[in-house]
């Protein structure tokens, strides 16, 4: 545009007003301060201005008059008016794709008092379930083109689509103008090329560890490497670890196998659903609703077993082992006199929800032995009672009352959940080989002691409601084959 031909915002009148265009050039706006004032004036600069921005067509000044004042009211500025308009542009949509959480996010997790960052805890949580949402993918739509007040058209871009391929272990569904992805199965979600795929085992190359972050999945889990210390795994099926598993905390709702040793320490906890194979375990805490089998050793470790623990070829050495089912192995105990404890025949869970009950009756006993001192107070006084303490003794005499029959309440859950749980009427530990003093029995609830070594096959069992060791042998059998 020729600049002498730019409009003149500069009115003659003593109105203040601007004259310009939208920033796409589909608006003529105007800006006047109260155009009441001297509209006859405003109209003529007004017109002017649209004359030098060259406009095709310009409204009468009659018209323009009659725009401004059904627009404004007396003593009310105009700011923004589009006062002459071509046609918008339809901007288009483009394509989306919405995850339903952060499945891919980097990063870790971050204490929110401390602000300390958890180095095995990552964002991205890549566990789903079976029928779980994972992604919404809204199409794009296209935008329409428009023309400005000089009657040019305006371009608009070309809508860009979303791309979200179905593949393994996912499925898409259609409606309207979006399409919806879910999970087939319990299993870990990846996306990669476009794909977003559901696996059922989540195989780790390398070790668990800093790097790795903790593992969380809902479907089962292989590891090239080793558990390394103070991970966290929860896996909903199997584990199967290649290496040795350092100690850590293990949650596992289907089979663990270790290949190497399982290692732990006081603090950590291994509980798995179904059986446990390792070469050894030592140190560890380790429960498991299967069998427990070990290749050599089992040494100053927790283990309980919902089913059989087997060490047939090796050694169970050091703290307690218990077993609902049966103990096999083929040396128990060592030398110094190592104590050893062999339970056999009882539900170890049971044991868990009566030590539930337990702690909740110790805290009652701490409420109310500071009522029962201070009844007991109360009464080597032989001074009469003013009506005050009277009340005072029968609501602390009231409330002795009601904390002796909650306690009361509490030990009979207890004497429940032991009838619900019966103990084996068959419980047995056999020794293939040996077993050592300082290693203990409890059969049932029945218990005995090896004070003296014995360097032959030997089998714990109950004669009459007494553990006894006796000679293995034809007469003396397991009552059942493991």
């Amino acid at each position: 545009m020729d600049d002498s031909k730019k409009p003149d915002n500069t009115p003659d009148s003593a109105v203040e007003f601007k004259v310009y265009l939208s920033h796409d050039r589909t608006e003529v706006l105007l800006d006047c301060s109260n155009p009441y004032s001297n509209i006859d004036t405003v109209v003529i600069d007004i017109i002017k201005n649209l004359e030098a921005l060259e406009l095709p067509e310009i409204p009468p000044a009659e018209t323009l008059r009659e725009l401004i004042l059904k627009s404004a009211e007396p003593d009310e500025n105009l700011k923004g008016w589009a006062f002459l308009c071509g046609t918008k542009a339809v901007q288009p949509v483009h394509g989306t794709i919405q995850w339903t959480r952060q499945f891919f996010e980097e990063g870790w997790v971050i204490d929110k008092d401390t602000d300390a960052i958890d180095f095995r805890e990552k964002v991205s949580k890549c566990s789903v379930r079976r029928n779980e949402l994972l992604a919404r993918r809204a199409e794009a739509m296209d935008g329409s083109p428009g023309v400005d007040v000089f009657g040019n058209p305006v371009p608009v871009d070309k809508a860009e689509k979303a791309t979200l391929r179905c593949g393994k272990g996912v499925s898409e569904v259609l409606q309207d103008n979006l399409a919806s992805y879910y999970s087939e199965l319990d299993g870990r979600v990846s996306f990669k090329d476009n794909t977003v795929n559901v696996d059922e085992v989540f195989a780790v190359h390398g070790n668990i560890d800093l790097k790795s972050g903790n593992i969380y999945h809902t479907g089962s889990l292989t590891v090239d490497g080793d558990v390394r210390e103070g991970c966290k795994v929860e896996v909903d099926g199997d584990i199967i670890v290649k290496g040795l598993m350092e100690p850590s905390d293990v949650k596992c709702g289907g089979d663990l196998t270790v290949a190497g040793g399982i290692i732990g320490d006081d603090e950590h906890r291994i509980e798995v659903g179904g059986k446990v194979e390792a070469k050894y375990i030592r140190d560890a805490h380790v429960s498991a609703g299967g069998n427990v089998i070990v290749v050599a050793q089992i040494s100053h470790s927790v283990v309980r077993s919902l089913g059989y623990v087997l060490v047939p070829k090796g050694r169970i050495i050091g703290k307690t082992i218990t077993s609902m089912q049966g103990i096999r192995v083929e040396t128990a105990g060592g030398p110094s006199g190592t104590k050893t404890l062999l339970v056999v025949g009882i539900d170890y869970t049971l044991q868990d929800q009566i030590d539930l009950y337990l702690e909740k009756i110790s805290h009652m006993e701490a409420l109310l032995a500071p009522v029962e001192a201070a009844l007991k107070n109360t009464e080597k006084s032989k001074e009469e009672k003013t009506p005050a303490q009277a009340i005072v003794i029968e609501n602390l005499s009231e409330k002795q009352m009601r904390i002796g029959q909650s306690i009361a309440m509490e030990y009979l859950q207890v004497e429940k959940l032991k009838l619900s749980h019966p103990v084996s009427s068959n419980p047995y530990v056999v020794m293939l080989k040996e077993v050592w003093s300082g290693t203990a029995f409890d059969l049932s609830g029945f218990k005995t002691l090896i004070k003296r070594s014995i360097d032959k096959p030997r089998i714990a069992v109950l004669k009459e409601t007494r553990a006894r060791v006796m000679p293995l042998g034809d007469s003396n059998m397991p009552p059942d084959e493991i």
